[in-house]
């Protein structure tokens, strides 16, 4: 039974085993992990702690990232989904006792994890496509106009699976890169 029914408070009994000098790839393991074992309370309350104080710290990192990206940006819409989407894991707090807490810590794991990528990928993001060998990447030093719109074109074929389209649009982009930014 917890501490404190109703609110996902186990108490505290435990100290902390997570210390604050884990790389937060560790504690975002340890969180999404959850569903193989089962943290003790105070190491459980630790694992959270460290990561509402990522996301609170990284959302704001990203936002300012991607704030002089286009409004039409697939990097920019993709890292303020998954900022609004941590915020929002946060805001819900934990539930009823244990099994909340560990729910409420998983969720925060999985949040953390996508606000990881996004942050680790901020210094040449891919801009178009998801995976493979199409990905397109483009450094801060080639993001004119003309690429972002290729780029967007590129993207946009790939979501209607039009190959022909996004293969065209690539080679375009190749043409404007080389042309233009002497790649």
């Amino acid at each position: 039974m917890p501490l404190c029914p109703y609110t996902g408070l186990t108490g505290g009994g435990f100290p902390s085993t997570t210390p604050q000098t884990d790389p937060i790839e560790d504690v975002i393991r340890l969180a999404t992990d959850t569903d193989r074992w089962l943290p003790a309370p105070g190491h459980l309350r630790g694992i959270t702690d460290r990561l509402q104080i990522y996301i609170r710290a990284t959302t704001q990192i990203i936002e300012a990232a991607v704030s002089d990206r286009p409004v039409d940006d697939p990097v920019r819409k993709e890292a303020l989904a998954a900022v609004v989407e941590a915020r929002y894991r946060l805001r819900i707090g934990p539930g009823n006792g244990y099994s909340s807490a560990i729910t409420f810590a998983r969720s925060l794991g999985r949040a953390a994890e996508e606000l990881y990528r996004h942050r680790q990928g901020g210094a040449a993001p891919a801009v178009a496509g998801s995976a493979g060998a199409a990905v397109t990447v483009l450094p801060p030093s080639e993001r004119c106009p003309m690429c972002l719109g290729l780029v967007g074109e590129r993207r946009q074929a790939e979501l209607r699976y039009d190959w022909t389209a996004m293969r065209r649009a690539g080679a375009r982009l190749d043409g404007h890169r080389a042309a233009a930014h002497a790649v």
